[in-house]
């Protein structure tokens, strides 16, 4: 491809998917800020999480279970864990 045009084509996708207003970032859909625990209970949950996902069980809504994608497999072949998670 042209070098002017791929220049001009992402430019132009970097700006139609700016999600700013006036160079502004849009207000939030909450009353509040989101608060994060900052203990270990939000820690576990996230592990939590990341567990079921390796292990091919996270829930994808009402449609079955979230695949284990090629990450997790690299990840799990390389002899990495990740909180007692076993390789």
């Amino acid at each position: 491809m042209h070098l002017p045009t791929y220049l001009f084509a992402c430019t132009a996708v970097s700006l139609s998917t700016a999600k700013y207003i006036g160079g502004k970032k849009p207000p939030a859909d909450c009353d509040r800020p989101v608060q994060f625990l900052k203990g270990k209970e939000f820690v576990d949950k996230i592990n939590e999480h990341r567990s079921r996902m390796i292990k091919g069980k996270q829930n994808n809504g009402g449609h079955g279970k979230l695949p284990t994608g090629e990450n997790v497999l690299e990840m799990r072949y390389r002899g990495c864990s990740y909180n007692g998670i076993p390789s």
